[in-house]
């Protein structure tokens, strides 16, 4: 791809300004980027929030002392990283089901036991 000159990038740069509100060009797709494949190239990414939740973020990024994108981007973060980990809950109601299976099976072999020694 050749480079741009600065009169187009300009161009493209007012462009996608003029669009920026624009609905139907805000998907919020995920879109491959072309030369960003480097672990320190920056990304800009657009949020469509209303007045409220704005100002829930900025109240917020305020609090922690920090700067809104730097708290949005900490926060988008934290969340993708931990929703890895199994959450605490899915560990509980994984036990309460083997507890459930566990007593079940239980009840099975305590009958197959007392058909054995008592086959009536």
């Amino acid at each position: 791809m050749a480079a741009k000159t600065e009169e187009e990038t300009a161009r493209a740069a007012a462009e996608m300004w003029a669009a920026r509100n624009d609905p139907d060009l805000l998907t919020g797709e995920i879109v491959e980027l072309e030369g960003s494949s480097s672990p320190t190239s920056s990304v800009v990414v657009s949020v469509r929030l209303n007045s409220k939740e704005l100002g829930e973020i900025e109240r917020a990024a305020d609090a922690a002392g920090m700067k809104l994108s730097t708290y949005v981007k900490h926060a988008a973060l934290t969340t993708a990283r931990d929703s890895s980990r199994i959450s605490r809950a899915e560990v509980l109601k994984s036990i309460d089901a083997m507890g459930a299976r566990l007593v079940k099976e239980l009840d099975q072999l305590k009958k197959s036991v007392a058909k054995t020694v008592d086959p009536s």
